[in-house]
């Protein structure tokens, strides 16, 4: 099995990374199935 591992760096701001927080943990249906259909049957973000 691949694995991929993509960084992201976000701006030492605390209300930038909880709103970053807030924003994906209500992911639209429509990209949760994109990502299913694209082959990912397991995805962690830390």
């Amino acid at each position: 099995m691949k694995r991929y591992c993509l960084t992201l760096d976000l701006i030492n701001d605390e209300k930038l990374i909880e709103s970053y927080r807030q924003y994906h943990q209500a992911v639209w249906p429509e990209i949760k199935e994109s990502i299913k259909s694209a082959g990912v049957e397991e995805l962690e973000i830390y």
